[in-house]
């Protein structure tokens, strides 16, 4: 997992390994973070989500609440 911060831009682009990291949980956690930030995202070699803030909140902490989040989704779904 890395999480890339441009401050310039306040876009959080976060990349995940395939091997770990479940499709569907991404999507899931994409969707109830849905109210705090429009996400998208892209499978080549890893997974790479990219999340833009819809309100005014921490950018730095953004990518690392959405990371923790899906972590815990997955372990709620036995995943890990």
């Amino acid at each position: 997992m890395s999480v890339y911060i441009n401050k310039r831009t306040s876009v959080v682009t976060i990349n995940l390994n395939k091997s770990f990291y479940n499709v569907n949980s991404i999507k899931q956690t994409v969707k109830d973070f849905s109210g705090v930030c429009s996400a998208s995202i892209k499978g080549n070699d890893r997974f790479e989500i990219t999340l833009k803030a819809k309100v005014n909140l921490d950018i730095y902490i953004l990518g690392y609440e959405f990371c923790n989040y899906l972590l815990a989704l997955m372990k709620n779904e036995n995943i890990v």
